[in-house]
């Protein structure tokens, strides 16, 4: 299993589950108790850790990987939820097509909202990093002031490159959602499967395809345009 976001459970003080520790069904109960989706099947979810503190209180939370909250999403809910950020990430590919940028745009979700968003903007900065998840990545660690983003999804209308799926893994990304597949550069199932390479010391969900017909045709209208004007 793997993180999703979720809305962020309520804490546990430190004196009963410390990082790394586990909460029994009593405590995980208390934790996830406002939750909409089947509270009372808390007693089931054993073994809760906490991997992430801050000031004395729990941040994030996971059971087997998944942030408790979301251990009882259904797929409906979770495909629901990956089609709304997609779109605020295809909004932010047209902005940078309104600004002469090749449209890519990428937001990141953090306990069920949107913590983060860019656009490719490589031209206007003179800058090659300057991808959309890239830079969305860069802007929820520092709105977060954590590097670690266990708890957070990316997502972004191109299949990432070598680069950005490099910074995924260094950022501890819990997962990634992407819309049109990159045969030419893709490196998270494409060319290369960064996410999912036994030799790298942390793995990360990947869901493909996600809006991937219109994010495509945002891409393929800018260039169409661009070869027009020549």
């Amino acid at each position: 299993m793997h993180y999703r976001s979720a809305s962020k459970p309520a804490h546990l003080s430190c004196s009963i589950l410390r990082k790394g520790g586990t909460a029994d069904s009593r405590y995980v109960h208390s934790l996830v108790a406002d939750s909409r989706k089947a509270p009372q099947r808390a007693g089931m979810l054993y073994n809760a850790h906490c991997i992430y503190m801050k000031e004395g209180a729990c941040m994030a939370w996971s059971y087997e990987g998944m942030s408790l909250a979301e251990a009882w999403r259904s797929a409906d809910d979770v495909a629901e939820d990956d089609e709304r950020f997609m779109r605020a990430a295809l909004e932010q590919a047209k902005r940078a097509a309104c600004e002469g940028e090749v449209p890519i745009g990428a937001v990141v979700v953090c306990q069920g909202e949107v913590i983060a968003e860019a656009c490719n903007h490589r031209e206007a900065d003179a800058d090659p990093s300057a991808h959309a998840e890239f830079s969305a990545i860069m802007q929820a660690s520092r709105e977060l002031e954590r590097w670690r983003l266990p708890d957070c999804t990316v997502y972004v209308t191109l299949e990432p490159c070598i680069m950005c799926a490099g910074l995924m893994h260094q950022a501890r990304i819990g997962r990634c959602v992407y819309g049109a597949p990159d045969a030419k550069a893709g490196a998270l199932g494409s060319l290369y499967s960064i996410h999912a390479d036994a030799r790298l010391n942390h793995a990360f969900e990947v869901q493909s395809g996600v809006l991937a017909s219109e994010c495509a045709v945002v891409l393929s209208e800018f260039f169409e345009a661009r070869r027009g004007e020549k």
